[in-house]
């Protein structure tokens, strides 16, 4: 029971940064604020709900993006294509800030992926390390797409796209050879 209700307040923080991820890159279609909360709230649930029923990332992760361009697609003024490229961009930001917490909690010595995973204090740690970076990432990119959307060629935003999935790629690579070889020095 208390893993539920932790499991619901990091749905709610997720949600949070959503709203404000959402609110940073496009303008609101309406005046009345009880839509958004109606929106997110119900989003939250379905979140939260596919969680409770399954373990399964690709599925966890496919209802985050689908949640993400229904509410932008709706609630939102934009391209289709700009709500497509923000709802990606936000699911990498998931994934890399997860990898990297991970990491750094492996190279600390706080824990294991396997860990890190299961119910703890580990996973407690892990869920707000996340959320705190890819806020700090979200942040970021927000402000630097406001500033510049316009003057950004499209090779430069494959780039915005691919630059955390190979440093992904690559921290993935390390860390399986950290944890296969056991100690850091050897894979420096």
């Amino acid at each position: 029971m208390l893993w539920n209700i932790i499991e619901a307040v990091n749905v709610v923080l997720e949600f949070i940064i959503v709203y404000l991820f959402h609110t940073k890159l496009f303008k609101q279609k309406y005046e009345t604020k009880s839509y958004y909360l109606a929106a997110y709230s119900i989003g939250a649930v379905v979140l939260y709900v596919g969680g409770l029923l399954t373990s399964n990332s690709s599925i966890l992760i496919t209802v985050t993006f689908i949640l993400l361009f229904l509410i932008s697609f709706f609630l939102y003024e934009g391209t289709n294509s700009k709500k497509i490229f923000c709802s990606s961009m936000f699911i990498v930001f998931i994934i890399t800030s997860e990898m990297l917490f991970i990491s750094m909690m492996t190279a600390l010595k706080l824990g294991t992926p396997a860990d890190i995973i299961e119910q703890g204090a580990n996973r407690i740690i892990g869920m707000l390390g996340t959320k705190i970076i890819y806020f700090w990432m979200i942040y970021i990119v927000c402000n630097l797409i406001n500033k510049k959307t316009d003057s950004i060629p499209v090779k430069h935003w494959i780039m915005i796209i691919l630059m955390p999935c190979l440093s992904a790629v690559i921290l993935c690579v390390l860390f399986q050879s950290m944890t296969s070889s056991g100690s850091i020095g050897n894979i420096i």
